[in-house]
């Protein structure tokens, strides 16, 4: 670990709890203590890392950095900014390699380590390319594609860096006409409006103003690109366009593209402004990797070029079956199929993002695991187990929310229960910290959770962790919010950064937070999660419930201020069934949340989801007697805990629909009910208007000491 990171020093113990205060030293050399706990006002201060990239030479990272939010003046929305840390001398602080109100996002370094590619948000809302010299400077605008990039497909760079490959998005027709579905037709529950995708080549030193390519470019409907070696083969995602079958999305598999040498063209507008065109030719396309049961998608090529990684998802049970990774060997053979190496039979956790680990020939990957975010590695000669290589931290889970490779070093941002994000590397001396964003957070007292486990008779054990208020006394009497996150496919848990600052404020309001993981999210495999999930709603509250009854047998205090229910997303229809079944909550928040299967199975964009948690098609007797115990339309009378319904305060799309309907029925069983809707997303003032309607409705309901 790095000797220049500060201390964590526990200033009390309690039995289910530490907290820590964080300790700065004045220029007189003595100690300062922290003098407050985390607050709303903290919330313009907060920054997270969301991507990272490693120079190829191992110097330098760049990061993109969601700033603080309303931190300009008229600026309410989300700001990001690129910043550079130097690996080589690490007495020098992290420069801003970007300025200004801006959305910049996906930096990505050139094979000389001297340049950075990355998107920004242009005056049209759309994101465009951009090229800035690593030492610092003006960055350059590439040509501008007409609807965008994607801006979540990262630029894929020439082995020579002459040019950028990224993916666009296609311009849809101007007047779009009605969609009907009718029983028969094929693709049925498939928008044929649904946006298309497209490869374009840019030239990176932005002399050449035309992008090159578009959706006649190779493939209709393909993107997520990457170069060869000879930066004449392109590798992408291609979605077919075969007929799929009824209720299924048109199948994707992994393209290759022979391109021609740019040849110059000139017509006389250009020649008489003294520019230039290029064109570049398609020599042959053709799907390379396939396989009807699968959806392949985000191609990686090695280091050495003679294999290819992707990621697959199954067709048929895309609920149950976690994203797999898979790698081809790229022969003379015409046909190549996928040798998967995770699923049901091996590693059994569905994979959040992956990459080439450069200068060696092995994989890393991120995936969920006990509440956290863990980082592994698997050897491509080996094809055994992936090993991890970055998890937990004192039994505590840490969430790897980005990750890059080269020059011998892994950089990844990585988030804890003392560290909202931070900026670590992984080389030959071990794992260290190198930035920390967030150097506000050591003035703070913060609740650092007591890991803990419950183990129902004859079941397996279902983690939790609990969080008590800083300088909490023994005698005191404490209320308790239970936290249910969103699911059911998520791992819920203190590693997982979305939850850091919310879990923090309320601890430090004077409330014990309790954080469950129920059985079966996604760090659990397969057969978990389709035993635990196919009574996907009272299953999971009957484990939250557990635990909860558990740890207030433990600690007398727990309950006494009073008890809260916090959920999100299907989280909420979990929470809703635990009012249900449970008369003693005193007040519950649901946010962006699931309330009404029949209108969750008709909005759903992929409605097979649905019937395969359901265990069959709506119709049938069975599902049809589930759907009707489930939905709260037949026991919100059973409900008197006051509630209040938020859509959009998350950040997710929200079901307003299913909250007015759910709030309607509410009010008519009590007074205490609120509805609070955000209808342009979490901006600045958003996001702590929220924070002060939940801490107002809690404290309207519940004591702290």
């Amino acid at each position: 670990m790095n000797c220049s990171r500060v201390r964590r020093v526990p200033v009390i113990l309690l039995p289910l709890i530490a907290c820590v205060t964080w300790c700065v030293a004045p220029a007189s050399g003595q100690p300062t203590p922290a003098v407050a706990a985390i607050d709303i006002a903290d919330l313009h201060q907060l920054r997270s890392i969301e991507s990272v990239s490693v120079s190829p030479d191992g110097a330098w990272v760049a990061c993109s950095v969601h700033q603080p939010l309303g931190d300009a003046p008229g600026a309410t929305g989300l700001v990001r900014r690129l910043w550079l840390v130097d690996l080589l001398h690490q007495d020098r602080e992290a420069v801003p390699l970007t300025s200004g109100v801006r959305d910049d996002r996906q930096p990505v370094f050139a094979p000389d380590s001297r340049r950075v590619a990355f998107y920004r948000v242009n005056d049209q809302g759309l994101h465009q390319a951009h090229v800035i010299p690593a030492d610092g400077g003006e960055p350059i605008a590439l040509g501008q594609l007409p609807s965008g990039i994607d801006a979540g497909s990262p630029p894929a760079w020439s082995p020579d860096g002459s040019t950028l490959l990224v993916t666009g998005w296609v311009e849809p027709d101007a007047e779009p006409g009605p969609l009907v579905e009718r029983i028969g037709d094929a693709p049925m529950f498939v928008d044929p409006r649904s946006p298309r995708r497209g490869l374009w080549i840019l030239d990176a030193s932005g002399v050449d103003r035309e992008p090159v390519g578009g959706p006649l470019f190779g493939f209709p409907d393909c993107g997520d690109g990457v170069f060869a070696r000879d930066g004449r083969t392109i590798y992408c995602t291609v979605v077919l366009q075969e007929e799929p079958e009824p209720g299924l999305p048109r199948r994707t598999a992994i393209g290759r593209i022979g391109v021609s040498d740019k040849v110059p063209v000139m017509s006389a507008d250009k020649a008489a402004a003294g520019a230039t065109s290029y064109r570049i030719s398609v020599n042959n396309q053709i799907i390379a990797i396939e396989d009807s049961e699968f959806d392949l998608f985000q191609p990686r090529l090695s280091d050495s070029g003679d294999a290819l990684a992707f990621l697959g998802r199954s067709r048929r049970a895309t609920f149950f079956e976690p994203v797999r990774l898979g790698l081809c060997e790229l022969t003379q053979s015409s046909s190549l199929s996928p040798n998967w190496l995770t699923g049901p039979s091996g590693f059994d956790r569905g994979i959040e993002a992956f990459q080439w680990r450069a200068g060696q020939d092995s994989l890393l990957l991120t995936a969920l695991d006990d509440g956290g975010i863990d980082l592994l590695t698997i050897t491509r000669t080996l094809l055994s187990q992936p090993r991890v290589i970055v998890s937990h931290e004192d039994d505590l889970p840490i969430g790897i929310t980005s990750f890059s490779s080269g020059g011998g070093v892994v950089a990844m941002a990585r988030s804890a229960v003392d560290a909202p994000s931070e900026l670590w590397v992984l080389d030959g001396r071990g794992e260290r910290l190198v930035w920390n964003p967030n150097q506000w957070v050591r003035s703070r007292v913060l609740s650092i959770p007591q890991a803990g486990w419950v183990t129902p008779r004859g079941e397996d054990p279902i983690p939790y962790w609990l969080y008590l208020p800083p300088d909490v006394g023994t005698d005191d009497e404490l209320s308790i919010i239970t936290w249910v996150g969103a699911g059911p496919g998520s791992m819920l848990g203190p590693g997982i950064e979305t939850d850091w600052f919310s879990t923090q404020l309320l601890a430090g309001r004077g409330f014990a937070v309790l954080q469950v993981n129920p059985r079966g999210t996604a760090g659990y495999g397969r057969t978990v999660l389709r035993r635990a999930y196919r009574d996907f709603v009272r299953g999971p509250s009957r484990d939250v419930m557990a635990v909860l009854q558990q740890v207030r047998q433990q600690d007398q205090r727990l309950g006494r201020g009073g008890q809260g229910l916090m959920a999100t997303s299907v989280g909420a229809m979990v929470g809703s069934w635990m009012l249900v079944a449970d008369q003693d909550f005193d007040v519950a928040i649901f946010e962006d949340g699931v309330y009404n299967i029949t209108t969750h199975l008709a909005e759903h964009p992929n409605w097979p989801d649905m019937i395969d948690l359901l265990g069959g098609l709506p119709q049938d007797p069975g599902v049809l007697s589930t759907m009707r115990d489930i939905d709260l339309a037949a026991h919100v009378d059973r409900i008197k805990t006051p509630v209040m319904l938020m859509t959009g305060s998350t950040g997710e799309t929200p079901t307003v629909l299913d909250t007015q309907l759910m709030y309607r029925m509410l009010s008519l069983g009590f007074k205490d009910v609120q509805l609070v809707s955000y209808p342009d997303g979490p901006s600045g003032w958003q996001q702590r208007d929220r924070y002060e309607r939940i801490l107002s409705f809690l404290g309207r309901h519940l004591s702290a000491p």
